[in-house]
């Protein structure tokens, strides 16, 4: 088994195999050509995207700068929107349905590393998939940790971090409780008028800023849909 195969599999694999660097560098040209083109220039952006992303149609729209390490790994849906900076380490595949819009400064990763030094520094990684359902909307400066599959129709609010599976319309937000410890909801929407739910994840971050931007933010969201 080659270290893509590998890679793709799931299994470790060795990130600095020279095959891997050769499609790395590669990808990284064509974003860095995606990059330069002029922004009225829609033709040119949407032909250099379907050269760099694995699935695309004529109305998927980037805002550049947009950067990714393969990009043939990714695949997105009709009427696909991501705003500027939009970065995606697709060393899994990055699945993400119709019509989902992505806010500016947005991540997501599907490289892992041990929390080892010694085997970190070796070099040697791993990688899981992510998936957005359709109709999702990926708030600014929020990360989508690997392994993640967010439901149709869901909300993430901006400045939040997705470390787990999240159902079908859900809404994910961080909740400030005090200046270290946050509360991220997240909640079954209207997508059933007769199903609804409620859970909570607890963590720790370092950006409490971001997160009570991201509060208040759809806090005031949710008070004009009421």
């Amino acid at each position: 088994m080659t270290e893509y195969e590998k890679m793709l599999s799931g299994e470790i694999y060795n990130a600095v195999d020279p095959s891997l660097l050769k499609d790395l560098y590669a990808c990284s040209e064509l974003c860095w050509e995606y990059n330069q083109i002029r922004p009225t220039d829609f033709k040119a952006r949407n032909e250099k995207l379907k050269q760099i992303l694995g699935g695309a149609d004529d109305d998927t729209f980037i805002n550049p700068p947009f950067h990714c390490d393969y990009g043939k790994h990714i695949k997105v849906g009709r009427r696909f929107f991501a705003n500027f900076n939009f970065v995606v380490l697709d060393e899994a595949p990055v699945t993400i349905g119709d019509d989902v819009f992505i806010g500016p400064n947005v991540g997501i990763y599907t490289a892992c590393h041990s929390t080892d030094p010694k085997e970190r520094n070796t070099r040697e990684e791993w990688a899981k998939p992510v998936t957005i359902g359709r109709n999702c909307w990926i708030g600014g400066n929020v990360t989508i940790l690997p392994g993640v599959t967010i439901g149709e129709g869901s909300t993430i609010g901006a400045g939040s971090v997705v470390v787990k599976d999240l159902p079908i319309a859900s809404l994910w937000a961080i909740r400030v409780s005090s200046s270290r410890n946050l509360k991220i909801n997240h909640q079954r929407g209207p997508l059933n008028k007769n199903m609804h739910s409620y859970g909570r994840y607890e963590y720790l971050s370092i950006f409490p800023f971001l997160s009570i931007i991201a509060y208040r933010c759809v806090r005031g969201s949710i008070r004009r849909s009421n």
